[in-house]
């Protein structure tokens, strides 16, 4: 984990991104995060990893949303049938990084960011591990993640 938050740090200096990354204890649940954090809900978002063929998508909804896979498959123009949820031990093999840490960046893939999210002047979102958050402009998550903004979630 370590060695994903140095990419995803190098990353946002490389683009000269502000940023803060926050650590705290294991956090598991949305409900861990809000208590943990102390943030309002409307401000977390979440990171889901989901798969069309060989590509992995990274949908990054705010965090008192659920993914609405059909608005997914409508902006990624596929059959909704065609996005696979990923379980938790597949999302960690092939990331590297648990569910619930998973950042809306430095992961090779499409970023679909959901239009909720970019509502926000900062988020707080997983940082590679579920000890770590990272509080960031979701308009710079939009550019070095080259990410495209729809309604995703419901």
């Amino acid at each position: 984990m370590i060695h994903a938050q140095a990419k995803l740090i190098e990353i946002l200096d490389k683009n000269n991104v502000p940023y803060e990354v926050l650590s705290h204890e294991p956090v598991h649940t949305m409900e861990d995060v809000l208590r943990v954090l102390k943030v309002p809900l409307e401000q977390t978002a979440k990171t889901l990893v989901v798969k069309h063929k060989d590509e992995l998508i990274l949908a990054v909804i705010p965090g008192d949303k659920r993914l609405s896979k059909k608005l997914l498959a409508s902006v990624l123009c596929i059959g909704r049938g065609q996005l696979d949820m990923l379980s938790p031990e597949k999302v960690e093999s092939l990331t590297g990084m648990p569910l619930g840490g998973i950042p809306p960046f430095g992961i090779e893939g499409r970023v679909v960011i959901d239009k909720d999210v970019m509502r926000q002047d900062q988020i707080y979102c997983g940082f590679g591990s579920l000890s770590s958050s990272l509080k960031v402009s979701p308009r710079d998550i939009q550019k070095i993640a080259r990410a495209i903004t729809r309604s995703i979630s419901c």
